[in-house]
C-alpha cells in the first residue's frame, strides 16, 4: 500500500516505525498540536515553543524506528516533550541564578501561550500576563490538563488517552485547576480576554 489514506492510526504508526517517511510526517502532524500543549504546560515561559517542537520532532524521527509497540507512541512522545521542556527549565533556572538571563518579555510569552492578535495583546496584555502567571503557579498535573483542554481544545477523553490516565482523573484535575485559578485570580478570569480559551472557560 503506497499511500496513507487507507491506513488506520495504528497502521500508520507501524509504517512509521518501519521507516516510511510519508507515514512519519502524517503521524507527526496528527500529534503536533497536543505535544505543543504539553510543552507549554511544562516549559518555562521564556522558552520558544516552536524551537522545542522542532527538538521533539528530531527525537521522534531518530527514535521512532526503535519503538517496540505502536500503542506506546503517545506515552513515548509525551515523555520526550516533558523531558525536553524540563531540560530547558533547568538551564533557565541556572542562568537566572548566575545572572546570565534577564526577565523574559511578557508580551512574547503571552503570544506563545494564547492565540491573540496584535490589537488584543495591546489591550489585554497586562491581564493575560496575570493569567499566565497564575497558570505557572498550578501544580504540573493540573496545569497540563487545563492547557490541553482550554488552549488546545482536546476533549477529556482525548486528554486521558494522551496522559495515560482515566477520564475521572482528568475531570478531577480540571476541577481542582479551575477552582484554584478562580481563587488565585481574584476576579481577573471572568473578565473578557479576546481570543483566550482560558478566559472563555471562566466567564
Amino acid at each position: 500500500m503506497s499511500g496513507t489514506a487507507q491506513n488506520t492510526p495504528r497502521e500508520l504508526v507501524e509504517r512509521a516505525i518501519q521507516g516510511c517517511r510519508t507515514a512519519r510526517e502524517t503521524v507527526w502532524r496528527a500529534h503536533r498540536r497536543w505535544i505543543a500543549g504539553v510543552l507549554v504546560a511544562h516549559a518555562p515561559r521564556s522558552a520558544e515553543i516552536e524551537d522545542l517542537l522542532q527538538d521533539v520532532a528530531v527525537s521522534f524521527v531518530r527514535g521512532i524506528g526503535g519503538l517496540a509497540d505502536p500503542d506506546s507512541l503517545v506515552g513515548w512522545l509525551r515523555i520526550i516533550a516533558i523531558n525536553r521542556a524540563r531540560s530547558v527549565g533547568r538551564r533557565v533556572a541556572l542562568g537566572k541564578r548566575i545572572g546570565l538571563l534577564g526577565t523574559p518579555d511578557a508580551g512574547e510569552a503571552a503570544d506563545r501561550a494564547v492565540d491573540l492578535n496584535h490589537e488584543a495583546r495591546q489591550q489585554d496584555g497586562e491581564r493575560l500576563e496575570e493569567v499566565l502567571a497564575a497558570l505557572e503557579r498550578l501544580p504540573e498535573p493540573q496545569r497540563e490538563v487545563l492547557i490541553l483542554r482550554c488552549l488546545e481544545g482536546l476533549s477529556q477523553v482525548a486528554i486521558a488517552e494522551r496522559l495515560g490516565i482515566g477520564e475521572a482523573a482528568v475531570e478531577s484535575r480540571l476541577a481542582r485547576a479551575r477552582r484554584r485559578l478562580r481563587q488565585d485570580m481574584h476576579g481577573v478570569l471572568p473578565t473578557r480576554v479576546t481570543g483566550s480559551g482560558l478566559a472563555r472557560e471562566y466567564r
